[in-house]
């Protein structure tokens, strides 16, 4: 059941989402490259800040490691 959950939860991005922002970037390979480098962009920030933030939480304690 997970597996359809995030199967359903994926084309509604595809389709909702990334479809329409293909089209507003100019369409075609533009409108795709654009949206491409965008999605890669905040991506890449995402992972560093969680990449920075998480040894500051542990230290804090928000965050516990399981052994």
């Amino acid at each position: 059941m997970p597996g359809f959950a995030a199967g359903v939860m994926l084309a509604a991005t595809s389709f909702n989402l990334i479809i329409p922002a293909i089209e507003y970037g100019g369409g075609g390979v533009r409108g795709a490259l654009i949206v491409m480098a965008g999605i890669l962009l905040v991506g890449i920030v995402g992972i560093g800040l969680v990449h920075i933030a998480m040894p500051i939480l542990r230290r804090r304690g928000y965050v516990i490691r399981h052994q």
